[in-house]
């Protein structure tokens, strides 16, 4: 294999991670909670956004690939 190709698949299969990666967050990795809580004097109401560690994985390996992409030398001897 040359490292031409090398560099395209590794480029490829990155970026089918990094869809996948977007997709799962967009279809389901992420939720958003709210609660309300009222004391004497004032009221609280506490957000949090929760990330599925599916996406964030997928989106790290990735960038991982497609950086090594970049350390593949094409020079001809």
């Amino acid at each position: 294999m040359n490292s031409r190709l090398l560099k395209v698949s590794l480029r490829l299969g990155a970026a089918l991670l990094l869809l996948l990666a977007i997709s799962t967050l967009v279809f389901g990795g992420l939720s958003f909670r709210s609660q309300s809580q009222l004391s004497d004097d004032r009221y609280v109401i506490d957000h949090v956004v929760v990330f599925s560690h599916r996406p964030i994985i997928l989106g790290i390996l990735g960038v991982t690939l497609f950086g090594l992409s970049f350390l593949i030398s094409t020079k001809r001897a």
